[in-house]
């Protein structure tokens, strides 16, 4: 029989089902969920609109290509439009956050027709081989090296790092706000005003990886 490939250590407890903010094992032992997938499930286990909303939608159409169009993808731009600030004009959706700063890193090599990408200490985007390209973490990096080339680590927070290497070779300069994996640091807003002002002024993409 087939094994499933584990990247987690097995916690040994049978998850036999979930409601709200809580789990019950094989058992019926109830566990107050923190982990809630990684923070995926930030709303909470079987909430009763999200279960309706997906088995309504299940029940129309489960999955379209962009060739085509769809009423629910009209809802969700005119829900989304009302809390974007007015000055974006696209959105695109994807199933993960890895694969979200794959395809940023991707756009920003294509639209700027440059190479170099700068990342930070401490930061953490994911596991796919381009987000692991700009996690500067080195037990996540182990293993799977070389990486993707021309891209640069620079300290978090560091004005002077940002003024030496964001130049006329850069194509994308990725940050989050806040770095949860790295140990919750904060970006000061001085930093941030650096960040965005100096990519614009080299044309560079600033990805703002916030989950």
């Amino acid at each position: 029989m087939l094994k499933y490939l584990m990247f987690y250590e097995d916690r040994g407890i049978e998850i036999s089902y979930a409601e709200g903010q809580y789990v019950w094992d094989s058992n019926g032992k109830k566990y107050l969920d923190m982990h809630t997938g990684h923070g995926v499930a930030f709303l909470g286990h079987r909430h009763p609109h999200i279960v309706k909303s997906i088995v309504e939608q299940l029940n129309r159409v489960s999955i379209l290509s962009t060739a085509f169009r769809h009423r629910v993808r009209d809802e969700m731009l005119d829900v989304l439009s009302k809390i974007v600030p007015n000055k974006f004009e696209y959105v695109y959706l994807l199933n993960s956050g890895s694969e979200a700063v794959d395809f940023s890193l991707k756009v920003a090599r294509k639209v700027t027709g440059k190479k170099k990408i700068i990342y930070f200490t401490n930061s953490f985007h994911g596991r796919t081989f381009g987000a692991l390209s700009v996690t500067a973490n080195s037990k996540y990096r182990k293993g799977f090296e070389p990486l993707l080339p021309e891209t640069y680590q620079l300290r978090y927070n560091d004005l002077s790092e940002v003024d030496k290497n964001i130049d006329d070779n850069t194509a994308a300069v990725i940050v989050e706000l806040i770095q949860g994996e790295g140990g919750v640091n904060v970006a000061t807003k001085e930093f941030v005003s650096i960040l965005r002002e100096k990519s614009v002024e080299k044309g560079a993409i600033l990805v703002v990886d916030e989950i």
